[in-house]
């Protein structure tokens, strides 16, 4: 157990480096990581497609942000974007550092320590770092589409253009390291739902209602949580593929933040849409990984409809939302696997 009662706070850190074929630097870079006390790697996960490796761990704040800093030493040392940077979508050998809190209540701390990265890194290495996420004040930047409009071979044009005039670090172009991306944001919730049909068409067409549904800039007078719920899957990220041998198609759900778009209404709503068109939601499934605090909450939700006076008891509401949204009736959730919060020797009284 971690003794020091600061140590309770968790942060993650979601990481992307431009290597993702040579498993001996992949493995450098994670003893590196490994290396800091308290520090516990969560995924590795190298793409050889792409040529970069997304890493995440987690641990008390001081230990991430000395991990995440031998993170960027060994990945710097060991990666040069100019053997392979014209061909690269990523921004540099270290591409995007993102901070994340395991409860949502830590974001401004969480903010604070990204900064603090972004500046170090910045000064330690010679590189141009762009904030994102809940770290900038810049509107455009807050979403990261803004900077994967482009890629390494783009920035020796645009780091002299104002708008890109890196937050910390030089103005200067860094051919062997790129730049990099540093922020705070919330994790990512990739959610699968399974359908009874075999025409992907038909939920494309689905997703593609939902999203024009969610885009309407004001909800009319008298809309119901149904419609509400619709216009809040216009933050999600939706794409549909056919099981090669299930007679099921999926919709793939990426979900940016859970507070805003909460699993329980975006199943709800997606379920009773379809069964407009007479097709039913066999199952969910959680692809990876989620922070225990977005079942908590829709296992509170859940219990509230039910029992509002009950003790508050977050293994039950986990339970509780796990049997409520079907999210093992597909494959079974490993609920010390998939939960974050599982991977550190805490109880779940932060929740």
């Amino acid at each position: 157990m971690i003794a020091d009662p600061d140590a309770k706070t968790i942060i993650i850190v979601s990481a992307y480096m431009a290597e993702g074929c040579d498993p001996g630097k992949i493995d450098l870079v994670a003893r590196e990581i490994e290396a800091v006390p308290d520090t516990v790697i969560i995924s590795i996960d190298p793409n050889r497609k792409y040529n970069r490796t997304n890493l995440i761990w987690g641990g008390p704040p001081e230990a991430v942000l000395e991990s995440a800093l031998r993170f960027a030493s060994a990945a710097l040392s060991n990666i040069d974007m100019r053997q392979a940077g014209a061909e690269s979508a990523l921004f540099g050998a270290i591409d995007l550092v993102s901070f994340l809190p395991l409860h949502s209540r830590e974001m401004p701390r969480v903010v604070k320590l990204s900064k603090q990265y972004a500046r170090e890194i910045a000064r330690q290495f010679d590189l141009p770092v762009y904030l994102f996420g809940f770290s900038t004040r810049a509107a455009q930047k807050k979403n990261l589409n803004f900077f994967r409009q482009y890629a390494y071979r783009d920035l020796s044009e645009l780091i002299d253009k104002p708008r890109w005039k890196p937050d910390y670090g030089p103005r200067q172009w860094q051919a062997a390291s790129g730049a990099c991306i540093v922020g705070a944001r919330y994790y990512h919730i990739n959610l699968a739902l399974y359908f009874d049909t075999e025409e992907v068409d038909l939920i494309n067409q689905l997703s593609e209602h939902y999203q024009t549904q969610a885009r309407s800039d004001v909800n009319p007078p008298g809309a119901d949580a149904h419609q509400q719920a619709l216009r809040l899957l216009g933050r999600v990220k939706m794409a549909a593929d056919k099981l090669p041998d299930e007679k099921i198609v999926r919709l793939i759900c990426n979900i940016s933040d859970y507070l805003d778009t909460p699993l329980a209404p975006v199943i709800k709503a997606i379920r009773e849409e379809a069964r407009k068109l007479g097709i039913e939601v066999v199952g969910c499934e959680i692809l990876g990984y989620l922070p225990a605090e977005a079942l908590v909450n829709a296992g509170r939700r859940f219990l509230a409809e039910s029992a509002p006076r009950f003790r508050e008891d977050k293994l039950r509401y986990i339970t509780l939302a796990l049997q409520n949204l079907q999210l093992s009736s597909i494959m079974p959730f490993d609920l010390n696997r998939q939960v974050l919060d599982y991977h550190f020797e805490i109880d779940l009284d932060h929740v």
